[in-house]
């Protein structure tokens, strides 16, 4: 999950972070989620958009269907 936050935060990392986010299981997908979360929140990333289109990137992927049931 390391991985993830490290490279979730570098816009320059956008494509790996989105061929990343794809590989996890359903079992790991909550903790993405969570970091991603992590993310918005955080006091140096809160005034910028690339936190938030980056999940919004990754809700278009599918990331998250496993997560659903489906």
């Amino acid at each position: 999950m390391e991985r993830f936050d490290a490279i979730a935060r570098n816009r320059y990392w956008l494509n790996v972070t989105r061929f990343f986010a794809g590989s996890f299981s359903k079992g790991e997908l909550p903790a993405p989620c969570a970091l991603h979360s992590f993310i918005v929140a955080d006091r140096l990333f809160d005034q910028l958009s690339s936190p938030r289109a980056l999940g919004v990137l990754l809700l278009r992927d599918w990331v998250f269907t496993p997560m659903c049931g489906q």
